[in-house]
């Protein structure tokens, strides 16, 4: 495992290495700021796949209380997340430009965007029960879609197919 850590801290270091674009001044000032930086926002991340384990082994059976937990434990490290790089911008503006320093915290932002997508893909739904819709208006039928269903609705959920839909609900354009 550590070995993995290692090479992933190695090509991001590359990566941004690769876009900094730095003179030889500004990367001896940015690098040590860069690496202390980075040992800070590993121990945040470490809380985060923490925590991303304690939903997993709750995931079947979670409980309100366990839920709340969960999310005051998220907002934590988001707020955490947020002091940090707060914190660490007059240091990289001690060492680097304002345009590099924004450059820098853009590349982190684009590197955090592309690990969050990776989490919110591979992480499911909390589970809270089947959605019930009632179609008001047709019918007194209840709908029941799978308790993680996100995406466009389902054909059923349209009004007939003679009458407009607002596309608010279904997305189908009106006739």
């Amino acid at each position: 495992m550590q070995i993995l850590r290692d090479k992933i801290k190695a090509d991001k270091k590359l990566l941004v290495a690769a876009n900094m674009e730095l003179s030889e001044a500004e990367a001896k000032g940015f690098w040590p700021v860069y690496e202390k930086y980075q040992d800070e926002l590993f121990l945040l991340r470490g809380r985060t796949v923490k925590l991303i384990k304690d939903y997993s082994d709750a995931y079947e059976k979670m409980s309100n209380d366990k839920a709340k937990a969960l999310l005051d434990e998220l907002m934590k490290i988001d707020s955490l997340g947020l002091k940090l790089r707060q914190a660490y911008v007059p240091k990289f503006r001690q060492v680097l430009p304002e345009v590099k320093v924004v450059r820098y915290y853009q590349i982190e932002n684009k590197i955090n965007a592309a690990l969050n997508y990776e989490l919110a893909t591979n992480i499911p739904l909390m589970k809270s029960g089947p959605v019930v819709i009632r179609k008001r208006g047709y019918d007194d039928e209840n709908i029941t879609f799978d308790k993680h269903f996100i995406g466009p609705c389902v054909r059923r959920v349209h009004p007939p197919e003679s009458e407009p839909c607002s596309g608010s609900v279904c997305g189908r354009n009106q006739p």
